[in-house]
């Protein structure tokens, strides 16, 4: 790591970045989540969502703005289930239709 004059490697600093072993994380199930996006009127993308409450982000493109989207949501699941329980969400099925988005 540089130091903060950029003057080279600090060795004393590094014992920020180390690391803690996690415990070994659940398996959840996938949970289909409609997503509504918009074109702004400035280019930027908006995406939202009726089954989520809270749920806005933004992007410069689709693509970024569900990405984004996806983070909120599992920031949100994640909150949500701490505190009240999880939503009733539709689970992933074996078969499902999902609209696949492409630059061309």
């Amino acid at each position: 790591m540089w130091n903060v004059l950029g003057r080279g490697f600090d060795s004393r600093r590094l014992h920020h970045f180390e690391t803690k072993p996690t415990p070994f994380r659940q398996h959840r199930m996938e949970k289909i989540i409609n997503i509504h996006i918009e074109k702004l009127p400035e280019g930027y993308y908006l995406a939202t969502s009726n089954d989520i409450q809270g749920l806005i982000a933004q992007g410069r493109t689709v693509t970024e703005a569900l990405e984004i989207a996806r983070d909120v949501a599992r920031k949100l699941l994640e909150a949500r289930a701490e505190h009240t329980g999880e939503l009733n969400l539709v689970s992933v099925t074996d078969s499902f239709d999902y609209p696949l988005i492409v630059s061309a």
